[in-house]
């Protein structure tokens, strides 16, 4: 591997006092002009003086003079990189505004054509961040082979920065290096080892059988249609992931409400908030650092929710794990306590996350708590979301839904046996297709922790990296041929004429150490769910097409008006 030092342009310093003493000015006249005013004709009035002024500045300024002279003619500088001209300090942030051509609550309409205007790898600055973009499967494939023992994933700066302000922690998505590693240590013996998974499927089957009894009961007599069948999706997962993480049932499908039945819907209605808002203000521009805007207000309150009330399922564990020492001790909770050490007896054989992570104080009390009930609040939605497109999938392709089925009639009941059966074979094989169809992110990043060559160009350390292999190559029949067709049959045959022919052309579940956590408890949510439904209903979908609707992590864009008919 070519192994290069830092490079960086200087940017004409005429060009960069002019810029940022215009940015000071039209941000100071914005802030006072926004009360008493109509907002968007300030905002037209002052950036367009701003656009006009440093465009202008830009023009009459010299030409940076170049950072580093080449020393192999086939390798070409960082600064070669192409992208969209930015004004100073700005960057291209007004493209993502009212004044520009894109919308951020559609972002991947900028990164297509960004890619098909500059090719597979391009470079952007957005006010005080840069990014490169790569699509090619190679060059993802250079980036996380060449990863170190701390992989770096860039924290989202209005997760951490609405999470800061208010005395929440960052959450071990965000959390970096040896943080980062102790929190994934103290999970994985739960979350990643088969047998801790398998251990939870019986209390899974448990619930998924009530999920069927819930869609009876909730199934219209005429369509057979079940209303709100995405959130009893939502219910019917959280209840599931409680499992393996608090040892619990909450009760979601009894009859009457409850408190958790309140806790399930607002978490809900958190985290719908937590994707949709988390996507639109990443890729706009951040007026939000500038003063508090109505879509940063409801973003931080999301975020207080999510903890609050994922706090309120936790403290009713703990309060079962510590009846006999000590009263529920959640930091979030108005019963917290300063106490840091947990009175849990050491377990060898926790049943449940929070358990072992509490009673072999492999992280500390708050640290602990922390971890569970940000994966109890992120188990839900991508979980149910990855069944509505599987579901749809195989509405469209009956002939899956029946070999399926009768794989499933064919199984032995027996947990052991069931994990490893064709059924789980070719369901994870339907999954993956319906995901390729319809993928629940079109990117992800790293930042490199050491110089690398991706593209031809010579990116050094320290650089933020976002792939878009999903967003560009998922339909691309150099990758996928036939890429339009449900075919599960490329996910069975690497030999097949169908397969996938780079690995890294689709990574749902992300790669390496920092894959996503909860993968080995989804699956088996999936396989239960799927082996339940089929052998009780005929599924079928008589509405318009599902397709993707764009967040932080996608949804379907139409209610999933499903319709189960008894077989």
């Amino acid at each position: 591997m070519h192994v290069i030092g830092k490079v960086r342009t200087a940017q004409a310093p005429a060009a960069q006092i002019v810029g940022q003493m215009q940015t000071r000015q039209a941000v100071s006249a914005i802030q006072k002009s926004v009360e008493g005013r109509g907002f968007g004709h300030v905002i037209y009035n002052k950036l367009a003086s701003l656009f006009n002024e440093a465009t202008a500045a830009v023009a009459a300024a010299p030409p940076a003079p170049p950072a580093v002279t080449r020393t192999q003619a086939e390798l070409k500088t960082f600064e070669e990189i192409p992208g969209p001209r930015g004004l100073p300090v700005f960057g291209s942030a007004l493209d993502y505004t009212m004044f520009g051509p894109y919308s951020p609550k559609e972002f991947t309409v900028a990164l297509k054509d960004r890619h098909t205007k500059f090719g597979t790898i391009f470079r952007e600055k957005i006010m005080d961040e840069e990014f490169i973009y790569i699509s090619d499967p190679k060059d993802v494939s250079v980036m996380v082979r060449n990863e170190g023992k701390y992989p770096c994933r860039p924290h989202l700066e209005v997760i951490t920065e609405s999470r800061a302000q208010q005395g929440l922690p960052i959450g071990v998505t965000a959390m970096q290096g040896q943080e980062w590693l102790n929190n994934r240590n103290a999970a994985n013996p739960i979350l990643m080892r088969p047998k801790s998974v398998r251990k939870a499927r019986s209390g899974q089957r448990a619930v998924t059988n009530d999920f069927i009894d819930y869609m009876r009961q909730n199934r219209d007599a005429e369509s057979g249609e079940i209303h709100d069948f995405e959130f009893g999706l939502n219910k019917w997962a959280l209840e599931s992931v409680a499992v393996i993480l608090l040892d619990m049932r909450l009760g979601l499908f009894e009859k009457g409400e409850s408190k958790s039945k309140m806790v399930a819907k607002k978490l809900h209605h958190c985290m719908d908030i937590f994707f949709d808002l988390g996507a639109r203000l990443t890729f706009s521009a951040p007026l939000w650092k500038l003063w508090d805007t109505k879509d940063w207000k409801i973003m931080k309150k999301s975020q207080k929710d999510e903890f609050k009330y994922a706090g309120m399922i936790v403290d009713e564990k703990l309060a079962k794990l510590e009846a006999a020492k000590a009263p529920p001790q959640c930091p979030f909770s108005s019963k917290a306590t300063t106490s840091s050490r947990c009175p849990v007896k050491p377990s060898k054989n926790a049943n449940s996350l929070l358990e072992h992570v509490i009673s072999n104080e492999s992280l500390s009390r708050s640290e602990a708590v922390t971890l569970t009930l940000e994966m109890l609040a992120g188990g839900i939605d991508t979980t149910s979301t990855c069944a509505i497109f599987m579901l749809y999938q195989l509405c469209r392709n009956k002939k899956y839904q029946e070999k399926l089925r009768q794989l499933a009639l064919q199984s032995s009941g027996d947990d052991t046996k069931e994990a490893k059966d064709q059924f789980v074979r070719l369901l994870k094989a339907c999954s993956f297709e319906a995901m390729r169809l319809n993928p629940l992110t079109y990117a992800n990043a790293r930042t490199t922790d050491q110089d690398l060559v991706l593209g031809g160009f010579k990116v050094p350390a320290g650089t933020v990296i976002r792939f878009t292999s999903h967003l560009m190559n998922l339909r691309n029949p150099d990758y996928f041929p036939e890429p339009e067709k449900f075919i599960p049959e490329r996910w069975l045959d690497k030999n097949s004429k169908y397969a996938c022919k780079e690995q890294f052309a689709f990574t749902p579940f992300g790669h390496g150490a920092r894959q996503c956590p909860g993968r080995r408890v989804a699956q088996q949510e999936l396989d239960l769910l799927f082996r339940t439904v089929l052998t009780n209903f005929s599924v079928d979908y008589h509405h318009g097409d599902i397709g993707t609707k764009v967040r932080l992590f996608n949804r379907s864009n139409l209610p999933p008006k499903f319709s189960f008919t008894d077989l």
